[in-house]
């Protein structure tokens, strides 16, 4: 009876040292899981600050100088879409365009610059936009009418006008009478994620992503803060 008894115990013992290690294993893949969780979160917000930085760049840099404003927290632009080669030409408020962008102009949404043949500029609103060809057998163009004759005007700059806001968790663009379509995955703090005027007359951009659940009571945000020039390269 003692030896059974004995035995008993060593039982338990053993079996409680088994379920220690269990646990312990459990603690340490779950730990393992949650680090892993926690990089993944990581690298993907720090992968979508970097496409918000680099589009904010380009459309901002690419827009007309000086052009750039914030409006009740909104980034409003007018950023390059397109350029094309008047051909043959151009007389009057219609004239045939040689398509260089990937899209053709919308009236909805898009203003030009005119670069005349004595090397000026001129700004222009599109009224419509249709298909056609340049002569008797040229090519595809677009048949552009403006709000002012084309008469000496040799290049053609397209741009869309556009905006960026912080909403529901993400970067937004709208464009035209268009809703604001979301660039980003939804992990930004909008609340805290602003545009602002520069102190040297630019757009200052405040990226603020939300922190990640599981590292800490208070996690800190990822912040993207960069200043924009509008019409710099």
């Amino acid at each position: 009876m003692r030896r059974s008894g004995f035995v008993a115990v060593e039982a338990l013992v053993v079996g409680a040292a088994v379920l220690l290690c269990v646990q312990s294993s459990w603690t340490a893949v779950a730990h393992q899981m949650r680090a892993v969780r926690v990089l993944q979160e990581t690298g993907d917000r720090l992968e979508s600050a970097r496409t918000g930085v680099a589009l904010l760049r380009r459309e901002v840099r690419a827009g007309t100088p000086g052009d750039g404003t914030v409006r009740d927290g909104e980034l409003h632009l007018r950023a390059f879409r397109a350029a094309g080669v008047v051909c043959g030409g151009g007389s009057g408020r219609t004239a045939a365009v040689e398509d260089l962008g990937t899209r053709l102009p919308n009236p909805a949404k898009d203003s030009v610059l005119l670069l005349d043949v004595l090397g000026y500029w001129h700004q222009a609103d599109v009224v419509a936009v249709r298909r056609g060809r340049c002569g008797s057998g040229g090519g595809s163009v677009s048949r552009v009418t403006l709000d002012t004759p084309w008469d000496g005007i040799a290049l053609a700059l397209f741009f869309e006008r556009g905006a960026y806001r912080f909403s529901n968790r993400t970067l937004r663009y709208t464009s035209g009478r268009g809703g604001w379509q979301p660039l980003l995955r939804e992990t930004l703090d909008d609340r805290r994620s602003v545009f602002r005027v520069g102190s040297s007359g630019g757009v200052r951009a405040e990226m603020v992503w939300e922190g990640i659940a599981g590292t800490g009571p208070t996690p800190p945000p990822l912040l993207q803060d960069l200043s924009l020039y509008p019409g710099r390269r």
